[in-house]
């Protein structure tokens, strides 16, 4: 898994967050010192996590556990 910056907001950066194998699985933003996530179809998700790596490892699973079951 990989991050690549993609823009600021008021609290911190914006990252993409990329696959092992190369995709965009979702992008990462920084709240009050949490870290939400977005999945790649734009979805957010409410559940915030402490660190940035640990926001990056569930938009991975979420998005093999998808690709999965399609």
């Amino acid at each position: 898994m990989r991050f690549k910056k993609t823009g600021d907001d008021q609290h911190g950066n914006i990252v993409n967050v990329i696959s092992d194998k190369g995709f965009i699985v979702g992008s990462i933003s920084k709240w009050h010192g949490l870290f939400i996530t977005a999945d790649w179809d734009g979805k957010k998700n409410n559940m915030p996590f402490p660190t940035r790596n640990a926001a990056g490892e569930s938009l991975v699973e979420e998005f093999e556990f998808n690709a999965n079951n399609a």
